[in-house]
C-alpha cells in the first residue's frame, strides 16, 4: 500500500513537471511557434517515461524541444490554423442557427481532436518522414475508432475541468494530458504492431 502511495505520488510530481516545463517551452516559442514543439518534447519525454527510463525533465525536454522545433512547426501550425477556423465556424453555426452545420463541424472537430490527440506520440513512437505523420495519424484514427474516442474524451475531459477551475492550467491540465495520451496511444500502437507482424506472419505462411 504505502509503494503505490509512493508510486502515486511521483507521478503527479512528474505531472506537474511536465506540465511546467510544456509551458516554459512553449511561451519560449512565442506560444504561436512554441506549442508544436513543447507538445512533441512532452511527447517524447513521456514516452521515455513510460518506459521506465530515469528521465531528467528540463533537459531532456529541452533537448527533445530543439530537434523538434522544425517538425513542431511544420505540423503544430496548420493544426493551430485548422483549430481556428473550426472554433469560427462553429461560432457562427450556432450564432445563424444552423443546425446542420452545426453538426458537420462538430463531427470535423471530433475527427481534428482525434488526430490532435494521436499525433505527438506518434511522433515520438515512429521514424516517419515528416510529410508522412498527418496522413498516418488521420489513418490509425479510422481504423481504430475506439481507441480514438477514448483520446478524444479524455483531452474534453481535461479541457472541460481545466475550463471549470482555470488554475489547473499552471500545475497539471497540460502535463496531464499529455501523460495520459501518451500512455495510452504507446498501447495502442504496440497493439496496432503485434496485428500487422501477426498478418504479415500468416500471409507468409499461406505462401
Amino acid at each position: 500500500m504505502a509503494t503505490k502511495a509512493v508510486r502515486a505520488c511521483e507521478e503527479v510530481l512528474w505531472i506537474a513537471k511536465v506540465n511546467a516545463v510544456w509551458i516554459l517551452l512553449a511561451l519560449l516559442g512565442g506560444v504561436v511557434f512554441g506549442v508544436g514543439p513543447a507538445t512533441l518534447a512532452a511527447a517524447t519525454i513521456s514516452r521515455r517515461h513510460h518506459r521506465g527510463e530515469d528521465v531528467a525533465v528540463l533537459r531532456s525536454a529541452w533537448a527533445a524541444y530543439r530537434r523538434a522545433f522544425v517538425p513542431g512547426n511544420a505540423l503544430g501550425l496548420p493544426l493551430i490554423a485548422v483549430g481556428l477556423l473550426l472554433a469560427w465556424n462553429w461560432r457562427f453555426a450556432g450564432d445563424t442557427g444552423n443546425a446542420p452545420m452545426t453538426v458537420l463541424v462538430g463531427c470535423a472537430a471530433a475527427g481534428y481532436a482525434a488526430i490532435v490527440a494521436v499525433l505527438p506520440p506518434l511522433y515520438a513512437h515512429y521514424d516517419l518522414p515528416l510529410r508522412g505523420y498527418l496522413p498516418v495519424a488521420s489513418k490509425f484514427v479510422l481504423v481504430n475508432l475506439p481507441g480514438s474516442i477514448l483520446l478524444i474524451f479524455i483531452l474534453l475531459a481535461v479541457g472541460f475541468a481545466s475550463y471549470l477551475i482555470p488554475g489547473l492550467l499552471i500545475f497539471i491540465s497540460f502535463g496531464l494530458w499529455i501523460t495520459v495520451d501518451s500512455y495510452l496511444c504507446q498501447r495502442f500502437f504496440a497493439a496496432n504492431d503485434d496485428r500487422v507482424a501477426a498478418r504479415a506472419g500468416a500471409d507468409s505462411v499461406q505462401h
